[in-house]
C-alpha cells in the first residue's frame, strides 16, 4: 500500500466524522463499525440509501441488519479486518424495509487506535437491474427462438407432405437450395441431388426460355402468369407458378409444379380462360372476401387510370366503384339477393379523381365458404346532359308546347321531367330505398318525398312516409 507523505499534517485535523464523509464520497455507502460490530454511522451520497441506513441499520449491530446468508460473509470479513489492507471484496444483501434486500459488494479496514472499522460498500442495484434486464431479454429471444423453431418445423412438415412439387431457388443466383420429395420424384432423383443445380437444367431445353421468362418477371414485378413447361425427366406437361419473397439475405424464390392434366392451377396464375379475361377490352375485376380487391386485367387498369396492378391487389372494393359509397353498396345488395347482376349503370372510380361511366355486369362465386365477387366493365355511351337523345322519351311533348308557352315554361316543363326520371331512376337502382336514394340524389328525405309527391311517384300514404314529410 502506497503511503501518503505527510500524513499527519494532511489528514491528522480529520475527525471521524469527516474521515467518514471523505471515504463515502469515494463509494456508495460507508459504515463505521465500533469494534462489536455495531453500526455508530452511515454515510452515502445517496439520498435514498442514506434514509434506509440512517432509518434501519445505524445502532443496530451490522451481522443482524444483514440476510441469513449474508452473515457469516460479515463475520469472516469482520475477523480479517486488520489496519494494514481492507479485505477482499464480498458481496451481501442488506435488509430493508418490508421484503426488500439491497445488494452490496463491501471490503472493510480497522483502525486500532481509534477502535473503529471502516466498511466501503458499492451499491449493486443497478447492476441487479441490469442483469435483470439481461435475463428478461435472453427469456424473450429464447421464446422468439422457438416460436421461429415451431415454425420451421410446421414449414418443413408441410413442405415435406405436400403433394405438389415446389422448388426453393436463390434469386441471385438460380440455383436450388432446397426441394421436397415431390420434385424429386417428378425429377426422378433425390432432394440432395437436386439442391445446388441451376434452375434452368431442371427442365428440357425448349422449355427453359419460359421459365427464365417467368422467372425475370416475378423478379420484376412480383406477379406472372403460370407458364407451360417439360419438366426434365417426366413426359407430362406441368404448369409452373413462381412467388418471390425478399428477406434480409436477399430474393427468394418458390416455384410450384403442377400436372396439367389434373385441371389444377398454382394460386395467382390461372389457365387459358383467365388468360383470356386479361386480354378482353372491357375491364375485368375480382374480389375476395372482405371485398378485397384480388386481381385486375389491364383494361380495368385503364379505365381507372391506374399503371399497375399493385396499385389495386389487397385494396377495399368500395375504393373503385360509384361516385358515392351508394352506389357501390346498391350493387353489391343487388349481388347478395340474385347472386348475380347484368347492365348496371354505375360509375368507376379512378385515379387522381377519374371518373368513368361504364355498364357492370357481375356475379358472385361460393368458394371455400367464402364469397367471391367477378366484375367485368363495359364503357357505356350515355347522351350528354341536356342533349335530344337525353330527353328522346318526352322530345315531342316538348315540341308540342311551342307556341303554346313561352320559352321560360318550355324550360319548367323540361326541368320538371328531369326530375321525374331521376328520381324513378334512384328508385329504380336501389328497389324503392327511399334513403338510399335521397342520399344517390343528394337530397334529404324530406326534400324527395316532397318531390315524389308533386310528381305522383310511389306510394305516398304508407304511415312512414307521412310521418316524415
Amino acid at each position: 500500500m502506497t503511503e501518503f507523505r505527510f500524513i499527519e499534517s494532511s489528514f491528522g485535523v480529520l475527525d471521524t466524522n469527516k474521515i467518514a464523509r471523505l471515504v463515502g464520497a469515494t463509494v456508495d455507502l460507508t459504515f463505521v463499525l465500533d469494534p462489536s460490530g455495531r453500526i455508530k454511522q452511515a454515510v452515502s451520497l445517496d439520498p435514498e440509501l442514506a434514509r434506509v441506513a440512517r432509518e434501519h441499520w445505524v445502532g443496530h449491530s451490522w451481522a443482524e441488519t444483514a440476510t441469513i446468508e449474508s452473515r457469516p460473509k460479515i463475520n469472516q470479513l469482520l475477523a480479517e479486518a486488520n489496519g494494514d489492507t481492507p479485505t477482499r471484496w464480498r458481496e451481501i444483501n442488506q435488509m430493508a424495509q418490508g421484503s426488500d434486500e439491497v445488494p452490496l459488494r463491501v471490503s472493510a479496514l480497522r483502525f486500532p487506535d481509534a477502535g473503529l472499522i471502516v466498511v466501503m460498500a458499492y451499491d449493486l442495484r443497478p447492476v441487479a437491474r441490469l442483469q435483470q434486464k439481461l435475463v428478461d431479454a435472453q427469456r424473450d429471444l429464447e421464446r422468439d427462438y422457438q416460436k421461429l423453431r415451431d415454425a420451421e418445423t410446421r414449414y418443413r412438415l408441410l413442405f415435406q407432405i405436400t403433394t405438389e412439387a415446389v422448388l426453393i431457388v436463390d434469386g441471385q443466383t438460380n440455383k436450388v437450395t432446397d426441394a421436397n420429395p415431390a420434385a424429386a420424384m417428378v425429377l426422378e432423383t433425390t432432394p440432395g441431388r437436386i439442391m445446388g443445380r441451376v434452375l434452368s437444367d431442371v427442365v428440357k431445353p425448349e422449355s427453359r426460355e419460359a421459365l427464365s421468362n417467368l422467372v425475370a418477371a416475378v423478379k420484376a414485378s412480383r406477379r406472372a402468369e403460370a407458364v407451360r413447361v417439360h419438366v426434365d425427366g417426366a413426359a407430362k406437361p406441368f404448369l409452373a407458378a413462381c412467388a418471390a419473397i425478399r428477406g434480409d439475405d436477399g430474393l427468394t424464390l418458390m416455384l410450384r409444379f403442377v400436372p396439367v392434366e389434373t385441371g389444377q392451377h398454382p394460386a395467382g396464375a390461372g389457365p387459358l380462360a383467365l388468360s383470356v379475361l386479361g386480354a378482353m377490352p372491357d375491364g375485368f375485376l375480382l374480389a375476395g372476401p372482405q371485398r378485397k380487391v384480388i386481381d385486375v386485367n389491364d383494361a380495368f387498369l385503364d379505365m381507372a387510370r391506374l399503371g399497375h396492378r399493385d396499385e389495386v391487389i389487397g385494396t377495399s372494393l368500395d375504393q373503385w366503384l360509384g361516385r358515392t359509397s351508394v352506389e357501390g353498396q346498391v350493387l353489391l345488395a343487388h349481388l347478395r339477393d340474385h347472386r348475380q347482376v347484368r347492365g348496371f349503370a354505375l360509375a368507376l372510380r379512378g385515379a387522381l379523381g377519374a371518373v368513368e361511366d361504364v355498364d357492370v355486369s357481375a356475379v358472385t362465386l361460393l368458394e371455400g365458404g367464402e364469397n367471391y365477387f367477378g366484375f367485368m366493365f363495359h364503357r357505356a355511351k350515355r347522351p350528354e346532359p341536356g342533349s335530344t337523345q337525353a330527353l328522346a322519351r318526352s322530345a315531342a311533348d316538348f315540341a308540342d308546347l311551342v307556341g303554346r308557352l313561352s320559352l321560360k315554361g318550355i324550360v319548367r316543363e323540361t326541368t320538371d321531367v328531369i326530375e321525374k326520371l331521376c328520381i324513378e331512376a334512384a328508385l329504380r337502382l336501389t328497389d324503392d330505398n327511399r334513403a338510399s336514394a335521397a342520399q344517390m340524389l343528394g337530397l334529404s328525405r324530406q326534400s324527395l318525398y316532397s318531390k315524389m309527391h308533386r310528381h305522383g311517384i310511389g306510394n305516398l300514404e304508407s304511415p312512414d312516409v307521412l310521418d316524415d314529410v
